[in-house]
């Protein structure tokens, strides 16, 4: 499958928030963290130790393979 893109008419688009929406944003994470403590931990801490085993398989180099 060829993923390349030809077009050079494609560019990204930048949507801009105002601070308001980033409020918001921040409200409806701590009520869901008040509906569900137990899966917010869960994610919290899956993504952490996902972050420490990436951390420690680049810093070991080739000695793990």
């Amino acid at each position: 499958m060829d993923i390349t893109h030809h077009s050079v008419t494609e560019h990204v688009v930048i949507r801009h928030q105002a601070p308001a929406q980033t409020v918001q944003w921040l409200q409806r994470a701590m009520r869901d963290m008040r509906r569900a403590p137990a899966d917010a931990l869960f994610y919290g801490i899956l993504f952490v130790a996902m972050g420490y085993a990436l951390a420690i398989y680049f810093e070991s180099g080739d000695r793990l393979v």
